[in-house]
């Protein structure tokens, strides 16, 4: 159920920062989303236990998100942009 609202609450502060350059919103959803693919294996392991069946879509699901969130990581202007360099002069 944590996990759950995690990734709400996650979501819901990218909704509202997608404007921004900041990529603090992303890299927290990429966090949430590895700790609830852990969490995923965990149930995967116990219905292959249970069940029999392996539940591709969750899997699906997870990747596609970790994809996603990187992708949308890597667009980011403030992500890619670096503050100074070396050898450049001042005035």
């Amino acid at each position: 159920m944590l996990l759950i609202l995690a990734l709400v609450g996650v979501g819901v502060w990218n909704v509202i920062s997608r404007r921004g350059t900041s990529p603090v919103p992303l890299i927290a959803a990429l966090v949430v989303a590895v700790i609830s693919l852990g969490s995923d294996l965990l149930s995967i392991a116990d219905t292959l236990a249970v069940n029999g069946r392996f539940p591709y879509f969750i899997l699906f699901l997870q990747f596609g998100l970790i994809v996603q969130t990187i992708r949308l990581l890597r667009l980011k202007p403030g992500a890619t942009e670096t503050h100074g360099q070396a050898g450049q002069t001042v005035g």
